[in-house]
């Protein structure tokens, strides 16, 4: 596995359990910085990440299996079962981003 793919795959994954842990264990006394990883943070790195992969810089489902068990272990840890209801849109917000950069670099190839 070359760096791009390692990044890609790990990357988003590094960045959810950093914010966890930065806000849970009171290093940052506040919460609003997860609250904000939740609904904000959270959903663009899987964007990114399905729009790496797309772009032929990953692997779609290694990539996000890996952020998902991270956050389904942030969940367990921090917080309670009705939070991996966010499971779902960050799996469809990733798969979004992966079609957008597959039918966006299918595009260019058909023009050229």
């Amino acid at each position: 596995m070359n760096k791009l793919k390692l990044i890609t795959t790990f990357l988003p994954a590094i960045v959810m359990l950093s914010i966890a842990l930065l806000t849970f264990t009171n290093i940052i006394d506040t919460k609003e910085l997860f609250i904000i990883g939740l609904l904000l943070m959270f959903p663009i790195l899987y964007l990114v990440q399905g729009m790496a992969c797309g772009s032929g810089k990953g692997n779609i489902y290694i990539s996000l299996l890996v952020s998902t068990i991270t956050f389904i272990i942030i969940t367990m840890l921090f917080l309670n079962a009705t939070a991996l209801m966010y499971l779902f849109l960050y799996l469809i917000v990733g798969l979004f981003g992966y079609g957008i950069s597959v039918f966006s670099r299918k595009n260019i190839s058909k023009r050229k």
